[in-house]
């Protein structure tokens, strides 16, 4: 008789359920799929996908900047990508935690990319410029691709590019929860792309070989109100 063993093997694999966002490692799968812009809203006239890369590209002067959001919610966070921007220094980002306006633009917290902005932290639509480091600066290169990592858990928020500590910030008044949107900054013509984006949700905070601890003593913290 032929034995039934393999066939009971293969019937208990194909039960087994994929890991979700909620298990394993933390990573979302849904934040980006490598093929398109499914779960992601913005302007199609100047986001695409090319060889699994995120591209913001205006060919012609940008009256306005242009957002892609994504449509997964995040509250603590770990996210990590690589960024080129062409010609290096026209501006644009990564807003977080941040949420749509009325005219389609993005109000809330960005860290910036491109020449001479590296790694800074600002508020959209609020208070401006957080945390004006140039750290992030020192440690990127022009027309190149640059590492970039933001973790974000509580109050508490820091930036990091190539592997070095930008930003470090404990911010009461900002924003706990919010959406992830790229930012094409308006201006000239320009190119920027980003790929292999990891989303964690709930991460251990910890960063650039830093533990928590070390990660606090870096934090500058704002005040908790206008005064």
């Amino acid at each position: 008789m032929r034995s039934l063993r393999p066939c009971l093997m293969t019937v208990i694999l194909l039960v087994i359920p994929a890991c979700t966002a909620s298990e394993g490692s933390g990573v979302d799968r849904r934040f980006f799929n490598l093929y398109d812009l499914d779960g992601w809203d913005g302007d199609r006239t100047y986001w695409s996908v090319e060889q699994k890369q995120v591209v913001g590209r205006a060919t012609t002067k940008l009256a306005r900047s242009e957002f892609l959001f994504s449509n997964v919610e995040v509250s603590d966070f770990y996210l990590s990508m690589w960024v080129r921007q062409t010609p290096s220094g026209r501006g644009g980002g990564v807003h977080f935690r941040s949420i749509r306006d009325s005219n389609d633009g993005a109000i809330g917290l960005q860290e910036l990319v491109g020449d001479g902005n590296w790694g800074r932290l600002y508020e959209e639509g609020g208070r401006g410029r957080l945390d004006w480091t140039e750290d992030g600066e020192k440690h990127a290169s022009s027309n190149a691709w640059n590492f970039h990592e933001i973790l974000a858990v509580d109050q508490r928020i820091w930036t990091a590019v190539n592997g070095h500590l930008a930003a470090a910030l404990s911010d009461p008044r900002g924003a706990r929860t919010g959406y992830i949107a790229l930012y094409l900054r308006a201006g000239e013509p320009q190119e920027i792309r980003f790929r292999n984006l990891k989303l964690v949700h709930n991460p251990a905070v910890e960063l650039v070989g830093l533990a928590e601890n070390q990660l606090n003593a870096a934090l500058r913290t704002l005040p908790a109100d206008d005064d």
